[in-house]
């Protein structure tokens, strides 16, 4: 049992179409069952089985509606070794079927990855490439994969050229996905942050392993360096600021790490082979990028998200009210990471009063323009943002950027404050923004989104308590 397993999800080694179906529908019916457990005991609701195959994000974040402030996060983490397992075990079977393995990576493209795995689950095997692969033989695969392996150097000669390549992979995915995705398709979605970063340490971890066999550390060494290039590229062309790639960058790493971990087997498999020709065919990789973007853009729905934080004031809720409404400006003290570009909230000015006044909540960045939807003294002041700033500055060595994502990045939609009185004279007071990520994957991105809202939040809701138990305002408590 234990050695069936093991031959089925190793890195390397012939897949048959049984192998291939059985294990990819076992994964598909754990991963599929542990997540519903997961739903019914954190939210109290299953989940239809379709929504979790073939999600939207929209639906996404109804099914997270109600779970703790890190499952989305961890629902993410958990997903990516399964991923990882798709495309490893469609790159076996590919080659297995004597395809080129880049036909593998079409089983991170969303939709599309449902036909291409019929397709590899149905596909005949190729004679000679199980009899060509060195994993086959059995008394010292070790020592034929050496053989192939010197065999192969001798052939290519000069690894100067296709390791200069292996470098640029990383500036060029980072420059191409801008100008596609960003710019072209306006999203930063799936195909931006998932795709791209695995297809380009893929890519140079095969081409620095064409000529030399390096081993996988060295391969994930310049994998990490190709995509650090990149990274340096978007901010001296003006294109991303420090922040939001420092932000981007524990994903960037861990999908870096899977996709050096794909093309080191790759170019293990072509040296098993010596059968060069599919290995550097383009054709199964040319459309995935494009294809996987403008899926992306079709289904992506930036879903609407509330994020809710609570203080308690040692005042009743008449005399927190007036400081809600409006309040002077807040100290200068602040805390470190909005001296970094972070928006920060400044003070708060209302013109009238009721529903139909407009209140004015200035931020280090700009203005937010608030007209009241809803005046409930002392309980519910609600309000809809019409207008709002940037929700940061770059930090970039070329001054002020303006990124699409300031914009379509993190959309307010609206915004309220609850009073709810407590037993003993103190105030509950809360407060609630509403707002839209055009970011994915929607629970790596929301984890930095919320808290620094919440971090917004609690600098204005810690203000108001302070002005609200002043000595002069604050009546004592019983």
């Amino acid at each position: 049992m234990l050695q069936t397993v093991k031959r089925r999800l190793q890195l390397l080694g012939p897949l048959s179409q049984t192998d291939y179906f059985l294990t990819a529908v076992l994964l598909a019916i754990f991963k599929t069952f542990t997540e519903a457990l997961g739903f019914v005991i954190f939210t109290d609701r299953f989940p239809p089985v379709w929504q979790l195959w073939l999600p939207k994000y929209s639906t996404f974040e109804t099914l997270f509606s109600g779970a703790p402030d890190w499952f989305p996060p961890a629902y993410f983490v958990w997903s990516i070794p399964f991923a990882f397992l798709a495309l490893s075990l469609s790159v076996r079977r590919a080659i297995d079927a004597g395809l080129s393995p880049w036909w593998g990576l079409w089983a991170i493209v969303p939709y599309a990855n449902v036909l291409m795995f019929a397709a590899l689950a149905f596909w005949p095997r190729e004679v000679s490439s199980i009899e060509g692969s060195s994993l086959n033989d059995e008394n010292n695969p070790e020592q034929r994969l050496n053989a192939e392996t010197e065999r192969w150097e001798k052939a290519h000669g000069s690894t100067a050229g296709t390791d200069i390549i292996a470098l640029l992979m990383g500036p060029a995915m980072a420059l191409f996905s801008m100008a596609f995705y960003v710019y072209g398709l306006g999203e930063y979605g799936i195909a931006l942050f998932f795709l791209a970063p695995i297809h380009a340490a893929a890519w140079t971890a095969f081409l620095v392993n064409c000529r030399v066999y390096r081993g996988f550390l060295p391969s994930l060494g310049w994998a990490m360096l190709s995509a650090a290039l990149g990274a340096f590229c978007l901010l001296a062309f003006a294109l991303e600021g420090a922040i939001c790639i420092a932000m981007a960058a524990p994903i960037v790493a861990i999908l870096t790490l899977l996709g050096a971990l794909l093309g080191w087997t790759i170019s293990l498999a072509e040296r098993q082979a010596f059968r060069n020709d599919r290995f550097y065919s383009l054709a199964p990789i040319a459309l995935v990028l494009p294809v996987g973007g403008m899926i992306d853009a079709c289904m992506f729905s930036p879903p609407l998200r509330a994020v809710r934080t609570v203080t308690i004031v040692d005042a009743p809720p008449e005399i927190v009210w007036q400081n809600v409404v409006s309040f002077p400006d807040l100290p200068a003290e602040r805390e470190w990471f909005f001296d970094l570009g972070i928006s920060c909230p400044v003070g708060a000015t209302i013109e009238g009063q009721g529903v139909g006044a407009v209140r004015h909540c200035r931020f280090t960045t700009g203005t937010f323009v608030e007209p009241i939807t809803a005046w409930n003294a002392p309980h519910r002041l609600a309000f809809d943002v019409r207008e709002q700033p940037d929700p940061m500055r770059e930090l970039t060595p070329w001054g002020h950027v303006h990124t699409p994502h300031m914009t379509q990045g993190l959309v307010c939609e609206r915004g309220e404050f609850r009073l709810e009185p407590l037993p003993d004279g103190r105030t509950q007071l809360s407060g609630t923004t509403w707002y839209r990520l055009g970011l994915a994957p929607h629970g790596y991105w929301t984890m930095w989104s919320d808290v620094i809202i919440h971090r917004i939040h609690h600098r204005v809701l810690n203000h108001v308590r302070t002005l609200s138990e002043s000595s002069e305002n604050k009546p004592r408590t019983k």
